[in-house]
């Protein structure tokens, strides 16, 4: 049963925050089940504090995003974004009940604790204190389901953010960097081989054609292209490993050790770097596939390539940068560049400035709430004035572009007039 969002915890003397995030990790919302009960809470929150929000749901209605708003929604303004799904604890040795928020020996344990409910929990303690303050722009609250298996709900509801009129400036997701302001991210290419040969017993293996082995020469190419490119790049020292990667993740095959396996499937993903291109690793492996295949003597041993879902490089540069530096300044924070793609979706489509992601929690769950909420605070306030400064900055360029124009005008009336 879970409590009212105005209840108090049994830890009475906690702050506000932490005692909104350990609520917040009472709900299992692994990407397999609903987040409805989670979603709910929040919008009681929410709506305790005079704040009304919107919900786009899954086909099935089983699942929802939830966006709210302080402050006047025609404004560009600040999205603070973060995800309510979990991955599984199936199969993890976990010595304290992974949904129940225990405090232990200074530390938050949960899951959800660093990926990303502390965020979350966070940001609703902070809505008093928003509500309380003159915002120069607008806040918005998007709250996404179904991160971890592909940033599948973020989509929805940022179409409809764009059908209402909603244009935020920047928008800052609270992913778990060790406390670092990362302001790019790696592009990913995600795929899937499948692998269809022919089966037999095993004591007939030489006449069969085993899907998991061709499934292995994938591997094995993927391997030798990962070796190529930490020897000879293209690298980017802004990232962590420097150079795109190469990775193989999920292999299924096979029923029984005396049959030879008829299907194999492989997934794996490339993570490149700015100056690299995935489509041109998934050429190269694709001819690796088609070389393998026309050597065989059968027309059986087929493997058919597909993609699962990709995602843009973004990495700072330009005048957007000029804004992220100087959030960067206020934030106290130093400037890094991730391997993982996080916070996606909201830049190409929303036009905004590349994604400015808030650590507010220890990857190993671990929470010094005081420290964190100042951290937070200071990164908005910060974001305010960059938003300022970035706006300005945009308005100058557009006075002087509209000047240029107008004086080259006048120039040609007065040729004209001179003939």
């Amino acid at each position: 049963m879970q409590s009212s969002p105005d209840s108090k915890d049994a830890t009475s003397d906690a702050p506000r925050s932490l005692e909104l995030i350990r609520q917040l990790l009472r709900f299992d919302t692994t990407s397999r089940r609903s987040n409805l009960a989670l979603i709910d809470w929040v919008r009681e929150y929410l709506g305790s504090h005079g704040i009304s929000s919107r919900l786009t749901h899954d086909d099935d209605k089983a699942k929802a995003n939830l966006f709210a708003t302080i402050g006047d929604p025609r404004r560009p303004g600040i999205v603070l974004s973060g995800h309510t799904d979990v991955v599984p604890v199936d199969g993890q040795a976990w010595t304290v009940d992974p949904w129940s928020g225990v405090v232990k020996d200074a530390r938050l344990i949960g899951r959800g604790a660093a990926d990303m409910k502390s965020f979350l929990g966070v940001v609703l303690a902070a809505v008093p204190e928003m509500l309380g303050k003159p915002l120069a722009m607008p806040i918005h609250l998007a709250f996404s389901y179904d991160e971890e298996v592909g940033c599948i709900g973020v989509g929805r509801m940022i179409r409809d953010m764009q059908d209402s009129g909603v244009a935020p400036g920047l928008c800052i997701v609270g992913e778990p960097t060790s406390m670092k302001v990362v302001t790019g991210h790696k592009g990913k290419l995600a795929a899937r081989a499948h692998v269809c040969g022919r089966e037999a017993h095993s004591a007939l293996a030489p006449y069969a054609v085993n899907a998991l082995e061709y499934a292995a020469e994938i591997i094995v190419e993927l391997r030798r292209m990962q070796r190529e490119v930490a020897e000879n790049g293209p690298f980017n020292r802004e990232y962590d490993p420097p150079y795109s990667t190469l990775h193989a993740g999920v292999l299924h095959a096979g029923t029984a050790l005396n049959i030879v396996p008829r299907e194999c499937t492989l997934e794996f993903e490339f993570r490149t770097v700015p100056d690299d291109d995935d489509d041109a690793f998934e050429r190269q492996l694709g001819e690796r596939v088609d070389d393998v295949q026309h050597h065989r003597t059968t027309a059986e041993g087929m493997q058919h390539l597909r993609r699962l879902g990709t995602h843009p490089c973004a990495f700072p540069g330009g005048e957007d940068d000029c804004a992220q530096r100087s959030v960067l300044l206020h934030a106290g924070s130093l400037l890094t560049c991730c391997s993982r793609a996080r916070g996606r979706g909201f830049e190409p489509r929303l036009r905004t400035p590349k994604d400015l992601v808030l650590p507010l929690h220890h990857p190993r769950h671990v929470i010094d709430d005081s420290c964190h909420s100042r951290a937070f605070s200071r990164l908005l306030v910060g974001s305010t004035v960059a938003m300022g400064s970035l706006i300005k900055k945009r308005r100058k360029r557009m006075r002087k572009k509209k000047h240029k124009k107008l004086l080259k005008k006048t120039r040609w009336q007065r040729r004209q007039q001179g003939k």
